[in-house]
């Protein structure tokens, strides 16, 4: 837990986001950017980057659940 006054929060989540992210690789980068529309008709899974067809609740390709 972090604590932190009000008028600090969003640089605060800025710095922490930052620092997160600095140790990531390219492929994790891109999953944790990655956004699902559940009503698309096909979507990539953001762990393997496989294609998820719509209505599916995991990944064909690596199992993530999704939904």
């Amino acid at each position: 837990m972090l604590a932190v006054a009000s008028e600090n929060v969003e640089r605060a989540a800025t710095i922490l986001q930052e620092r997160e992210r600095a140790g990531m690789s390219e492929v994790e980068l891109t999953a944790a950017d990655a956004v699902i529309d559940l009503d698309a008709d096909t979507n990539s899974c953001p762990a393997c980057l496989d294609p998820i067809p719509k209505g599916s609740t995991q990944c064909p390709g690596c199992g993530l659940r999704i939904g």
